[in-house]
């Protein structure tokens, strides 16, 4: 668990990366009241009106980071923002066919 840790939060890169998450979620009125280590790794426990959009980032997050880390690249809050516009792009489309598109509406915002 200590490397994952490190890998998520600890280290100065990924602890720089969620800074600007964070700042780019307030700007689009995505309040997260505090982020720690334990919301990191285990996800948002605070029930909010955000709460499934919430820990939907933080997982594609976790998951960003991880892969920049592949490759052997910084994460960057550009690479994911457009990371996030092609994930939703798919939830939109899979949506539209399953003609579930009102539902979908209700549980995202569009980025």
């Amino acid at each position: 668990m200590r490397n994952n840790e490190h890998l998520l939060s600890r280290c100065k890169v990924p602890s720089e990366f969620w800074k600007e998450v964070l700042s780019w979620l307030k700007e689009n009125n995505i309040i997260i009241e505090t982020l720690n280590e334990i919301s990191l790794l285990l996800g948002n426990f605070e029930k909010t009106e955000d709460f499934f959009i919430i820990d939907h980032i933080l997982l594609l997050g976790k998951y960003y980071i991880y892969v920049r880390k592949c490759y052997g690249s910084l994460p960057s809050l550009r690479g994911f923002t457009a990371r996030i516009r092609r994930v939703y792009n798919i939830e939109l489309h899979i949506a539209r066919e399953r003609n579930k598109l009102t539902t979908h509406s209700k549980n995202g915002k569009s980025w």
